[in-house]
């Protein structure tokens, strides 16, 4: 019922991102800025209803169920439970359900390897685990967030759509170059800053 899963069973989530906006942020300031009334738990909340109301619309045109019965979509959805909303704010924010699956995962990771690694206790390496896991979060939500904004700019003004063009392709080629020479470095067995990526387009 609070969302944390049992051993095996298989969950649900969709990521999600918001922006700084009135719709977002303002209405928080006459509700609170505590639980649901957070932009992101806001926003986390919604998502489980979309899901519902997607397979019931899935339902209804091709197997021409209607509620209050329930069709092959929306039994198939059920199976997994609640729909969990891993939302990330405009700030760096995230949902309750961000938090929640980063300690799950962070404690999986200290019971396998937590002592290996010289940890004094499963506590201890559960809370370097979840270090790790938030900067790495940080640094990728601010990262794609800059991305994006970046990638609007090919909108504004004269020129732009050019300019927009030149840029994407200049980071397409140093990405990629990047990935090729981690990938060299990994495969010849010498220090690297790879990371279990396989060196692929995409």
């Amino acid at each position: 019922a609070d969302g944390t899963p049992t051993p095996g069973e298989l969950r649900l989530f969709d990521v999600k991102t918001i922006s700084d906006n009135p719709t977002r942020y303002l209405a928080r300031l006459s509700e609170g800025r505590t639980g649901t009334a957070n932009p992101v738990n806001r926003r986390a909340s919604q998502v489980n209803g979309e899901y519902v109301s997607h397979a019931r619309k899935l339902d209804r045109t091709w197997h021409g169920v209607h509620p209050p019965a329930t069709g092959p979509f929306g039994q198939r959805l059920a199976e997994f439970g609640q729909v969990g909303g891993l939302v990330f704010g405009h700030y760096g924010e995230c949902s309750d359900a961000t938090h929640k699956l980063v300690g799950h995962i962070a404690e999986a990771i200290a019971l396998k390897t937590g002592l290996e690694e010289g940890a004094r206790s499963i506590t201890e390496a559960k809370a370097a685990q979840k270090s790790r896991l938030y900067r790495t979060l940080s640094i990728l939500t601010h990262r794609e967030r800059a991305r994006l904004v970046l990638a609007g700019l090919k909108y504004v003004g004269d020129g732009s759509v050019t300019a927009g063009i030149q840029r994407d392709a200049h980071y397409r080629s140093k990405h990629f170059a990047d990935r090729r020479a981690a990938y060299q470095e990994h495969t010849a067995g010498g220090p690297s800053s790879f990371r279990g990526q396989s060196w692929a387009a995409g």
